[in-house]
């Protein structure tokens, strides 16, 4: 057998043997960058997040909650008081709450982590809180240690 012979035999084994490779492994399936799915909880408000038992992330609230480009309009039981409170947030931080059917008296909103702190014209503090996704209930519990219900959720234009 001629040298030329083996370098063919050899340059025709190496050409084979990627192919080989590829029928026994075949190619793995590109990584999604869209989130899976998840099931809407029985029972739940369509608008609710699915999902585990959790306190959203900032980034989960920025996403399903309060959007850059509309107004988050939330109706909240106080956890306090067991009073409705009407509770909109609006694009650029500012915020719209009051008692149900009253007046306004928010003033402006930001993140901090996690939490959404709230400042208000006629109140000194401002309450910082997280919201917590339990059961069939979005809560927005405040660092006090009150957890008040959200009731109702739909997004406006601003």
């Amino acid at each position: 057998m001629s040298p030329t012979h083996c370098l063919r035999g050899l340059l025709f084994v190496a050409a084979l043997t990627p192919l080989a490779a590829f029928a026994q492994d075949p190619p793995k399936e590109p990584a999604s960058s869209a989130p899976a799915a998840c099931e809407a909880r029985a029972g739940a408000p369509q608008w609710l997040p699915c999902g585990p038992d959790r306190v959203l992330t900032e980034a989960e609230i920025k996403s399903m909650l309060i959007k850059d480009d509309a107004v988050t309009k939330m109706l909240v039981t106080s956890g306090k008081s067991g009073k409705r409170f009407f509770v909109h947030f609006r694009p650029g931080g500012k915020l719209e709450s009051g008692p149900e059917g009253g007046a306004n008296f928010g003033k402006s909103w930001k993140f901090k982590g996690n939490q959404v702190c709230r400042d208000y014209y006629r109140i000194a503090q401002v309450d910082c809180g997280t919201f917590e996704l339990q059961g069939t209930t979005l809560y927005l519990s405040d660092d006090d240690g009150s957890r008040s219900p959200v009731n109702t959720l739909e997004f406006a234009k601003p």
